[in-house]
């Protein structure tokens, strides 16, 4: 019975052909590379992830400018961090690197490091 503490409800359970869109394709990627990059402004998280179908690569980071929390105590004024996102992809595992390196230094300031914190047991 349903409803009822302990006992299990019996579930109409169907299988669905799901075609994947570019748009939905990119949830089931893989991540294969992260990196910690320190800029001069902010510190930002970069994720290369890949599919299984052959598609492009895609990398996505997200950082947080200044990257030292500023105490301001004025309760009104806003926020004193901010977050900087972006997302692209290309073909060219190196070319992507180099056009997020590009970007980031274009929003965060001159790389000061590179941490590649990624899993090697892939």
């Amino acid at each position: 019975m349903p409803g009822t503490p302990g006992r299990l409800a019996h579930a109409n359970i169907s299988t669905k052909v799901v075609h994947l869109t570019p748009e939905t394709r990119r949830f089931l990627m893989r991540p294969i590379s992260t990196y910690i990059i320190e800029t001069d402004n902010a510190l930002f998280t970069l994720v290369v992830t890949e599919s299984d179908d052959g598609g492009p690569y895609n990398a996505s980071y997200i950082g947080t400018s200044p990257k030292f929390e500023q105490t301001d105590t004025d309760d009104d004024a806003d926020p004193v961090q901010e977050d900087i996102e972006g997302e692209m992809e290309d073909q060219d595992f190196d070319a992507l690197l180099a056009a997020c390196h590009r970007e980031i230094v274009e929003r965060g300031g001159d790389i000061i490091s590179i941490e590649d914190i990624s899993d090697d047991e892939r």
